[in-house]
Formats: C-alpha cells, sequence, structure tokens
C-alpha cells in the first residue's frame, strides 16, 4: 500500500490532532479503505463457524451512493430482507457548530422486502439500475451548498435515497421497527485559504462502522 494512502486512512479512521486542510478524497483511497476493512472481517470471520451460504439471518450489506451522502444497509432477517436508509456526513453547519461530539441514531427509516422479491432477478437488475442512476443524475437544484470565499461548493444530503427509494420500496414491502444504535460521531471541517472544499471525515468509514456494529 502507498503511503498516501496510509496517511489518508489514519486520518479518517484515528481523526488525529493535525489533519489535511482540505478535501482529500480519492477513490482509490476510499478503495483502500474498504480492502483493509473487508480483510480485517476476513480475518475475524475465520475464528468462526464457516457458513457457505450467501446471506444468512443477521447478515448485512453496505451500499454507498456517494453523490446522495447516503448509506443503505440491506440485512437479512428471519422472514424478510430489511433495507435501511440514513444520512451519512453531516452538515457543515452541525458540525462546525457542535460542542463535542454529535449524537446520531442509525439507521434511518427501514422497510422490509419478502425473500421471493429480493431472488426476481428483475428486480434485483432494476433497483441495481435505479442506485446507480441516484448517483449520476442527482439533479443540483436538490443538492444544498455551503459558502466559503465566494464560492459555492456542493454539500450532499440523501433527500433521494430516504425520501424517493424509501416510498418506492415501501409500495412493495412494508414499514419495520429495527433496533437502532446511538453513536458519539466525530467529524471536522477543515480548510485554509485558497482551499475551497474543506476535508470532512470520510463517510465511507461511518458506513462501515455502523454496518459492523449492526452485524455484531
Amino acid at each position: 500500500m502507498a503511503c498516501k494512502h496510509i496517511t489518508y486512512i489514519v486520518n479518517h479512521v484515528f481523526l488525529p490532532p493535525r489533519l489535511p486542510q482540505g478535501d482529500d478524497y480519492a477513490f482509490a483511497k476510499s478503495v483502500e479503505l474498504v480492502k483493509i476493512c473487508l480483510d480485517s472481517c476476513k480475518k475475524f470471520q475465520s475464528f468462526l463457524v464457516e457458513d457457505e451460504r450467501e446471506m444468512v439471518t443477521g447478515d448485512v450489506l453496505p451500499l454507498q451512493i456517494v453523490s446522495q451522502n447516503a448509506g443503505i444497509i440491506v440485512r437479512r432477517q428471519d422472514e424478510v430482507y430489511c433495507f435501511e436508509t440514513f444520512e451519512l456526513s453531516p452538515t457543515t453547519r452541525e458540525v462546525i457548530g457542535m460542542k463535542g461530539r454529535l449524537i446520531r441514531c442509525f439507521p434511518g427509516p427501514a422497510v422490509g422486502l419478502e425473500p421471493s422479491l429480493i431472488s426476481n432477478s428483475e428486480f434485483r437488475h432494476d433497483f441495481a439500475e435505479f442506485l446507480c442512476d441516484l448517483d449520476r443524475e442527482t439533479p443540483l437544484e436538490a443538492i444544498p451548498t455551503s459558502w466559503k470565499a465566494g464560492v459555492d461548493f456542493i454539500e450532499r444530503r440523501e433527500t433521494f435515497v430516504t425520501e424517493l427509494l424509501f416510498s418506492v420500496l415501501r409500495t412493495l414491502g412494508r414499514p419495520l421497527d429495527v433496533n437502532r444504535i446511538y453513536k458519539r460521531t466525530r467529524d471536522d471541517v477543515i480548510w485554509q485559504d485558497p482551499v475551497v472544499v474543506p476535508w470532512r471525515r470520510s463517510p465511507l468509514w461511518l458506513l462501515l462502522r455502523v454496518a459492523m456494529q449492526i452485524r455484531l
């Protein structure tokens, strides 16, 4: 692994006192973060009883919709597949205005779908295509912005996932009351002129932590 990726991972996982003075996101760095997390999970799994089935009760599948700042967790329950949505990064205003850590509840809305529907290949294809469209084609007017140095920069929010997607899924299934977790989350907004886009903690890392905590 390249040293620059190690620095990125340390900054976003451990949040040390000295952080970058601007946005340091790169797709390759996020891939390395996922690889390390996945490798750790596989090592942990080696101590458990192996099960060859794809998804068993309690298993989770985390999905990140980057342009929507949204996380989706698909959780296998006894009788249904539970789809849970939530916002990843809080707004810049919330982070700057907080004293200490933000107390947040995960996940947000949840809906249950029957296994027979999930096993339908047409549904899986349409669902995946819908998520891709949300990630690619989010209208700019639906995305709030923040202002710095006379320039607007995008603050991605999760409106279409938690509202539109949840409404669609609810017509196919039923709302669920799921167990939720509370996290005292740490984040920061760091920028120095002439930087316009600030440094923010990785939303992908938050998604992975929530998914693992829900699974355990």
